[in-house]
């Protein structure tokens, strides 16, 4: 199976994963700096809040593992020294 069919799309979604845990995390932050959403609120919806954390770190998580595969699948070829195409 050709690495770049794993990597693109797991690239793909980590990079969503991660920014849709970012700006909802800054939507959250915003709406208590504001004051439209009090700590009470966010305590009392500590599910709402933890899921949001979940995505953040599952998209990190996901972009970890997708590196380190693309990084131990990529193809390994045997170069030449640039002196061993000299010739004598």
């Amino acid at each position: 199976m050709p690495r770049l069919l794993a990597v693109i799309p797991a690239g793909m979604v980590a990079l969503t994963l991660v920014a849709y845990g970012v700006l909802s995390a800054a939507v959250v932050v915003d709406r208590l700096v504001t004051g439209e959403l009090r700590w009470s609120e966010v305590w009392d919806g500590w599910a709402v809040t933890a899921t949001l954390l979940v995505f953040l770190s599952w998209g990190v998580a996901l972009g970890v593992t997708t590196a380190g595969y693309a990084l131990t699948a990529r193809p390994t070829t045997t170069r030449t020294p640039w002196w061993g195409n000299l010739r004598r």
